[in-house]
């Protein structure tokens, strides 16, 4: 197992849309879930890649 600061933004209109079909949850906007801009700054301080928003916010 390796943990990991990367929320895999991408995923997260797959499991709404998976609720959603389920009947477990309502549809909703998942624009501006994501501000990794902080996340970021730190990852490239560290020398790692920064992580995708996904286009759910910003980066």
């Amino acid at each position: 197992m390796t943990f990991s600061t990367d929320p895999i933004a991408s995923t997260f209109p797959v499991s709404l849309q998976n609720g959603v079909t389920a009947g477990t949850t309502k549809t909703g906007d998942l624009n501006g879930l994501f501000d990794l801009t902080a996340l970021n700054q730190v990852r490239t301080a560290a020398g790692e890649k920064p992580v995708s928003a996904a286009g759910l916010g910003a980066e």
